[in-house]
């Protein structure tokens, strides 16, 4: 016999115009974090809808528009208070389109020691990673959902990180594709922390590989790696009515690219990566610069790179673009009758 009854959980995600390192907590999933009875059952349904419209003019980013919804109900079974299994489906409906784009299913092993999480099977994966947008596009949560590997996830303290591989393509027996893989390392070290101040060391680092041996027809093969730091700085102002806080986030960025048989060669860039956010109480005013030189990254978003994805021939070899957004968030209400 189950010793609680099946619990049902709601996860709602919105989809904000985010590129810096902002908390997107209300797109990834939320499980209790608590230590929970062995022979517990919860029954999750993960509902995530989208709009994103990208209207891109110039030569290296084309413009592209995401509308629909990702829906993901799973079961969670707690065999022991620190080990656990979850499996379900992942759905993706693009509006405009037949049928699912996506039906894959998710399957998660998962242990806890202390302040260890050991993830095998479909991550903790995306949103969650906290990537910065020249290292990861935000549209990649929406092309593809699912990271399929093995993910440690370490929080203690003023120290936290996210080591994981993800395991996208094998290849397969006709060795007409090659293996696709995607592994990074995120960390972040609270050097201050106080109720008005708080600083910060961001670590991060990715890389992607493409390859494999003995294909059967030409693959364009690389080796890409990316490397993230800088410091993250924030203040609180209590006690004021209208101005909340200020944040600072700002990056170095180097990016490595080593193909094997890729006709446009390989580039080694770097960049900074630079965001101040004003924060009042009823609106959040981010601005974010990005400068760099021969940048490129496959995972990254579009805007950032020296190479166009759909244009071999365009190349820009020096970016400088600023952005400037309104943020506001809204939390929903839910009322039961």
């Amino acid at each position: 016999m189950l010793k609680k009854l099946i619990t049902l959980l709601l996860w709602t995600g919105s989809l904000a115009p985010v590129l810096a390192q902002l908390p997107n907590e209300a797109l990834t999933e939320a499980w209790p974090s608590s230590v929970v009875s062995p022979g517990t059952l919860w029954l999750r349904v993960g509902q995530f809808g989208f709009l994103r419209n990208n209207e891109y003019f110039g030569s290296v980013a084309s413009g592209e528009t995401f509308f629909g919804y990702q829906i993901s109900p799973t079961l969670r079974y707690h065999a022991h208070a620190r080990f656990w299994v979850e499996a379900g489906v992942q759905l993706i409906q693009d509006f405009g389109q037949e049928g699912f784009r996506e039906i894959a299913p998710v399957l998660r092993l998962q242990y806890r020691l202390d302040s260890l999480q050991i993830i095998l099977g479909s991550l903790q994966a995306h949103y969650a990673h906290r990537l910065i947008e020249p290292l990861y596009a935000f549209e990649q949560g929406l092309r593809r959902r699912l990271e399929q590997g093995l993910q440690f996830r370490y929080q203690r303290g003023a120290w936290q990180a996210d080591l994981w591989v993800d395991w996208q393509q094998a290849v397969n027996e006709a060795r007409d594709r090659p293996e696709i893989i995607f592994g990074g390392l995120v960390s972040a070290l609270q050097l201050v922390q106080r109720p008005s101040f708080r600083l910060g060391w961001p670590l991060q680092a990715t890389i992607r590989h493409v390859g494999g041996q003995d294909l059967a027809i030409p693959i364009a093969q690389s080796n890409q790696f990316h490397l993230a730091t800088g410091f993250q700085a924030d203040w609180r102002f209590g006690g004021h009515r209208f101005w909340k806080g200020l944040r600072t986030e700002n990056y170095w960025v180097m990016a490595s690219d080593s193909p094997t048989n890729r006709p446009e060669g390989g580039a080694n860039g770097q960049g900074w990566y630079a965001n101040l956010e004003a924060q009042t109480s009823w609106l959040r005013v981010l601005l974010s610069y990005w400068q760099a030189k021969d940048y490129r990254s496959d995972t990254g978003g579009e805007l950032f790179g020296s190479f166009s994805r759909l244009r071999p021939a365009v190349y820009v070899p020096e970016r400088k673009l600023l952005w400037v957004r309104l943020l506001r968030d809204f939390a929903p209400t839910l009322t039961c009758v």
